[in-house]
């Protein structure tokens, strides 16, 4: 995250504030599981639809690295969660 909030600044940007989220509907480990599978996928495929669209290279490098751990996360859950390790984020 701190590599993702200096980046923004040395392009001339301000980094968002952390986030904190409240869920209310987890109430077992398979909830939890699931959800955390969700948020992954979302958060891959979101990386990937903004890849493309880059030019700087250190910025690409950066998110490449992002999008590769975000990627086994997503496929470890959804491993977990029953699905497959699929490379569209997608089980």
């Amino acid at each position: 995250a701190e590599l993702l909030r200096r980046e923004v600044v040395r392009r001339g940007g301000t980094p968002v504030t952390p986030c904190a989220y409240t869920v209310n509907n987890i109430t077992s480990v398979d909830a939890l599981l699931q959800t955390a599978q969700a948020l992954s996928n979302a958060a891959t495929a979101a990386w990937v639809s903004i890849i493309g669209q880059l030019q700087d290279r250190q910025t690409l490098q950066l998110a490449a690295s992002i999008l590769a751990v975000r990627a086994r996360q997503a496929g470890f859950l959804n491993v977990l969660t029953g699905g497959t390790f699929s490379a569209t984020g997608v089980a």
